[in-house]
C-alpha cells in the first residue's frame, strides 16, 4: 500500500529549462575550464572535499542560472497545484531535487505548494538521487515498498527501485520507455497508485 510519494522538481512540477551554455560559462570561471554538461554536478561534488571556497562559488553559480530561469524560462505545469493539493490529504509528500534549496523553494512558492511537502531535499543534502531518495525514506519512516517515486528520468526510476520503492517516469508529451511505467501528467498519479495496490494485493 502506497503511503509516501516523493516527486522530483525540473520536468515534474515545472520545468526550469535550464541555458546549458549559459551554466557551463558560468562554472567555467569556477573551475577555469569548460565542464561536460552531465559532469557538473560530479565536478562540484569533488570540488566540496578538495576546495570548500571554490565549491561555495560554483554552487552559486548553479543558483544564479537557476534563478535566472526561474524567472524567464520556467514553464509552470497546470495540474501540478491541484494535484498536489489532492494526493497530500492522503499521502506524506516529500521532494528531492538536485537544484539548490534557494532556487526550489523559490519554485514551490511560487506553484504555492510548500507546505504540501513534508520534507525538502536538495543538492546541498547530496548530489546523489539515489541518496536523496534514501534521505526521503528515512525521513518518511516507511517500507521503501509503501513508497512512490515521480521522476522524469531513467536514472530517477533506477534509483528508486534499487532502494525498493516503486516509481513512475512522467514525459510531456507521452513517451513509451520499455520497462517503466510513464505517464504524461501529474493527474494520473491516483489511477497509478490504484493499480498498484492491486498488484500488491495480488502478490500478497
Amino acid at each position: 500500500m502506497i503511503r509516501g510519494i516523493v516527486f522530483d522538481l525540473d520536468g515534474v512540477l515545472a520545468a526550469l529549462n535550464l541555458d546549458m551554455n549559459v551554466l557551463q560559462e558560468r562554472l567555467k570561471e569556477v573551475f577555469e575550464a569548460r565542464i561536460e554538461a552531465e559532469k557538473m554536478l560530479s565536478a562540484c561534488e569533488k570540488l566540496a572535499m578538495e576546495d570548500f571556497e571554490r565549491y561555495k562559488n560554483a554552487l552559486n553559480a548553479l543558483d544564479n542560472v537557476e534563478l535566472d530561469a526561474i524567472d524567464e524560462t520556467m514553464e509552470i505545469f497546470p495540474e501540478t497545484k491541484s494535484v498536489l493539493e489532492r494526493l497530500r490529504e492522503d499521502y506524506e509528500l516529500v521532494l528531492v531535487t538536485l537544484q539548490g534549496k534557494i532556487p526550489a523553494y523559490k519554485v514551490l512558492d511560487i506553484l504555492g505548494v510548500r507546505d504540501f511537502f513534508k520534507a525538502v531535499f536538495t543538492r546541498e543534502d547530496s548530489f546523489s538521487r539515489q541518496e536523496q531518495i534514501k534521505l526521503a525514506i528515512d525521513y518518511l519512516d516507511l517500507q521503501c515498498d509503501e513508497i512512490l517515486v515521480v521522476g522524469d528520468r531513467r536514472n530517477d526510476v533506477h534509483c528508486a527501485r534499487n532502494l525498493g520503492c516503486k516509481a513512475l517516469i512522467i514525459k510531456r508529451p507521452y513517451k513509451e520507455m520499455h520497462g517503466m511505467t510513464v505517464i504524461s501528467s501529474l493527474e494520473e498519479i491516483p489511477k497509478e497508485i490504484e493499480n498498484i495496490n492491486k498488484e500488491n494485493k495480488i502478490q500478497d
